[in-house]
């Protein structure tokens, strides 16, 4: 009997239910009008990764789960799925550079 349930367990944990399930979190967009939503949000007990701007709004980038998430639209936010379009030119550009000190002759 015990060896049945160790066969089981085994199975459950390394793969027979896991590949089953959907991914439980996610990332996504809050639209903000100012620092009264950040603490709003703090308060909910969400962590804000990123804040963007596009368009004149700005927006907290959180991870949310399906229970988190009817707990925002619950106290009036709206979640929206991530845009993809973040990098922009001039950090896609940006390489690693590093400044060195100019190297001064010995004076005589």
């Amino acid at each position: 009997m015990a060896r049945g349930t160790t066969g089981l367990l085994a199975l459950l944990v390394f793969g027979g239910g896991a590949a089953a399930l959907p991914a439980q979190l996610r990332v996504v967009e809050v639209p903000i009008s100012g620092r009264a939503s950040l603490d709003s949000l703090a308060r909910l007990g969400f962590e804000v990764a990123d804040i963007r701007s596009s368009d004149g709004t700005r927006r907290a980038v959180i991870v949310v789960s399906p229970e988190t998430q009817a707990q925002l639209a619950a106290h009036g936010f709206r979640t929206q799925a991530l845009s993809v379009a973040r990098v922009t030119t001039g950090a896609a550009a940006d390489t690693f550079h590093s400044k060195r000190p100019k190297r001064r002759e010995p004076q005589f």
